[in-house]
């Protein structure tokens, strides 16, 4: 990633051999990037995740010798899952002169963040978040996104459900928010034809911990398969976990981006054989991500999640488009080599679309004896 003094840094795998190195002894300011992800409100799981990934990439390239002996400082700010706190938190970060910002799990905060950003050049990658209005409304060129749209999992997920799991009836709980109501209509759009599963819906809201009145209601249908619409990790675990205790004996699904390390310890036995659908998994064979896993273990004792492999490339991938800018205060060209260039992720090499979204592969995983596995 970074030349110093003969060493090119080529992926995380590499990253200490820039410190064996050396480089520039003037070590000047530190690159300032603040991670805006709640930690604390209904989606605290998720936003925690996206803060041990973004960590992980900063210690990484820090030991590589930071850029230009400059190491990231990242500035965290807990937006409580609501777009006022999370404004509120921009704009102080914005004071401490921070310009590049990523970390956003929620799409009401993500549309609030960047129309907050419209007429700024101030660089700002979604980290986790799915919403394409962002994207598609920005004037400046500065915002990007690393997931997928509830669209595009379910362009992939959906078709595979059908075709492969082939459910006559499927039993939907999902949160009342902006993204359980995308994730509904996107089922309703993909199973419309009259051979296509049917769907029964329940809505929970977040702050629930005891699901079984819903969950009573869906398995007196009899349904084929269950599917756990809910953010984060440990809440469809433990959703899915407790409709196995009400007696559920089918297909255990869950929305896109859940399954991990964190999803299996909160739903024990019960999840073996949930499937859902992903950008990521702990199991993909390249440099990258092997480093990062194993740095991630050790670090926190356990496998990382999707939103945890974003918060790594959205700190990783965005330093790696600063240094080769050769100048953090030239916003507008680090978004350009950015937005044309090729990184380095978890996930292999990625590229932007014309809107400034990761090019990402949607992967079919699988919990099979206590692991998460791409079977697709």
């Amino acid at each position: 990633m970074w030349k110093k003094t003969g060493c090119v840094l080529l992926s995380a795998a590499l990253a200490l051999t820039l410190a064996a190195c050396g480089g520039d002894e003037e070590s000047g300011d530190t690159i300032k990037i603040g991670v805006i992800s709640p930690v604390t409100g209904p989606s605290s799981d998720p936003g925690q995740r996206v803060r041990e990934g973004a960590t992980i990439a900063a210690e990484v390239i820090n030991a590589g010798g930071g850029v230009d002996g400059r190491d990231v400082e990242l500035e965290f700010a807990d937006d409580a899952s609501t777009p006022e706190d999370a404004v509120l938190k921009l704009k102080e970060l914005s004071g401490k002169g921070v310009h590049y910002f990523t970390g956003t799990v929620n799409s009401t905060v993500a549309i609030a963040l960047s129309n907050f950003l419209l007429e700024s050049n101030d660089m700002y990658v979604l980290t986790a978040a799915q919403s394409q209005d962002p994207l598609d409304q920005q004037k400046n060129g500065n915002i990007f996104a690393m997931s997928n749209t509830n669209v595009q999992y379910g362009e992939t997920y959906l078709p595979w459900i059908e075709n492969n799991l082939a459910p006559k009836t499927v039993a939907v709980l999902a949160e009342t928010s902006d993204y359980g109501n995308n994730e509904i209509a996107s089922l309703e759009a993909a199973w419309s034809s009259p051979t296509s599963p049917q769907i029964i819906v329940e809505r929970f809201d977040r702050e629930q911990s005891d699901y079984s009145a819903q969950l009573t209601k869906l398995i007196s249908k009899n349904p084929d398969a269950l599917y756990a619409v809910a953010g984060g990790t440990d809440l469809p675990a433990k959703i899915l976990k407790q409709a196995k205790e009400l007696g559920f004996t089918g297909q255990g699904l869950s929305g896109p981006s859940t399954i991990s390390g964190a999803f299996i310890e909160a739903g024990g036995d019960a999840v073996n054989g949930v499937v859902s659908a992903n950008v990521y998994a702990s199991t993909l064979d390249n440099p990258t991500n092997v480093e990062f896993v194993k740095r991630f273990q050790a670090k926190y004792g356990r496998l990382p999640s999707a939103e945890a492999a974003l918060g790594y490339d959205s700190v990783w991938t965005m330093v790696q488009a600063i240094d080769e800018a050769g100048d953090p205060t030239d916003l507008e060209k680090v978004a350009k080599i950015y937005k044309d260039g090729e990184w380095e992720t978890t996930r292999g090499p990625r590229k932007f679309d014309e809107t400034g979204r990761m090019i990402n592969e949607t992967y079919i995983v699988k919990v099979e004896d206590g692991n998460p596995v791409v079977i697709q």
